[in-house]
């Protein structure tokens, strides 16, 4: 099937009232487009994998932190990074915006990423359904 978009088209978007709110619309959307990703493998692309993988590396070098201290630095200096290019991309996106949102924007980054991350892994990790 071929898929076009066009500015033609109208969708309204109704925001999140909360940041709870916002994880669980973008958990769901981890854990639907994992379930796309069963169906149809070729459906899955980077872009959809990275906040899943981005959840697993800080996981595993949490845990791996307790017992290397290599890896407690690799996991600091990893979030750090984030929180870093979090921060830089919500002042970018916020810059000719009232001030009032700069400090809503990287919260609204982290509920997207951590919640179609986490929405992805659980769809994922789950045994498979039988129909």
């Amino acid at each position: 099937l071929t898929c076009f978009f066009t500015p033609a088209i109208r969708i309204d978007y109704q925001p999140r009232e909360s940041w709870r709110g916002l994880f669980f619309q973008m958990f769901r959307y981890g854990f639907g487009r994992s379930r796309l990703g069963r169906k149809h493998p070729r459906s899955l692309t980077l872009p959809s994998l990275v906040p899943a993988l981005w959840l697993i590396w800080l996981t595993a070098t949490l845990a791996m932190g307790f017992f290397f201290s290599v890896f407690a630095i690799v996991f600091a200096v990893s979030a750090a990074g984030y929180v870093a290019a979090v921060l830089m991309e919500s002042l970018r996106l916020s810059w000719r915006r009232p001030w009032r949102f700069v400090p809503r924007v990287p919260f609204a980054f982290f509920a997207i990423h951590l919640g179609f991350g986490w929405g992805f892994l659980r769809e994922r990790l789950a045994p498979p359904r039988r129909r």
